[in-house]
């Protein structure tokens, strides 16, 4: 709870600062940049991939809301700076931390080893690979919608549950991939289309698929990064609790 206890001494001076703004620009909302308390970047982009990373922390009150990010490339130096911004609004304010997490696009950058900085956090290092297919996808994934956290009772683990849409009827799910990068589980859904003169098309066949995540998570707050067909990553963050 180190960053917890962090943002919140800063929040008391944030609130301390607010007192002295003009109600005019009270009266309008103030977009101003705000801490993060982790960034968590997943691996396996190509320079062909849109990258996308996630900021996780919280709002030092009630009267902040979250209103996207700035992204600043420097290809030079390999530098990519990702700033939180939010919306702070009159109060009265609940004094209290708020949790958000936020997927932020940066767009495709040349392969190489990037360095990713934010406002409050660890540095964090990204890796982009060369493409090695004229797509921008190895394998057809499947078209996930959603996924979450369940908590598996026999074995002790937790599992990913991914759900979505099928719209074919030869649609299936042939395997699952999940890489362990330590604080980021990537998750590949690889779908598969059999070639039957019976398959349907134009249709909506919902799925659900549990997949168990690997035993030993570390403790405190993860990433559940899961690829889909339409090229845009499913981004579910959760926490292991210290007991686990």
């Amino acid at each position: 709870m180190k960053n917890v206890r962090t943002i919140a001494a800063g929040s008391v001076a944030l609130l301390a600062t607010a007192f002295g703004m003009s109600s005019a620009a009270f009266a309008a909302g103030e977009l101003t940049p705000v801490q993060v308390a982790e960034v968590f970047v997943p691996v396996g982009f190509d320079d062909n991939d849109e990258v996308v990373v996630v900021l996780d922390g919280y709002l030092p009150n009630s009267c902040y809301k979250v209103e996207g990010a700035k992204v600043s490339v420097d290809a030079n130096t390999k530098k990519v700076e990702v700033t939180q911004m939010a919306r702070r609004w009159p109060g009265p304010c609940l004094l209290a931390l708020v949790p958000f997490s936020s997927t932020v696009s940066v767009g495709m950058l040349p392969k190489g080893e990037f360095t990713v900085t934010s406002y409050g956090a660890a540095e964090e290092k990204l890796a982009v690979g060369e493409a090695t297919s004229a797509g921008p996808d190895d394998f057809l994934y499947a078209p996930v919608d959603h996924a979450s956290i369940a908590p598996t009772a026999a074995s002790g683990q937790v599992s990913a549950v991914l759900e979505g849409r099928f719209t074919n009827s030869c649609m299936a799910i042939e395997e699952v991939r999940v890489i362990d990068s330590g604080k980021t589980l990537e998750v590949l859904p690889i779908m598969k289309v059999e070639d039957r003169s019976d398959c349907r098309s134009n249709v909506e066949i919902p799925f659900r698929k549990y997949v168990e995540l690997p035993a030993g998570l570390g403790d405190g707050r993860h990433l559940l990064h899961v690829r889909s067909l339409n090229g845009r990553s499913v981004n579910t963050m959760f926490t292991v609790p210290q007991d686990q």
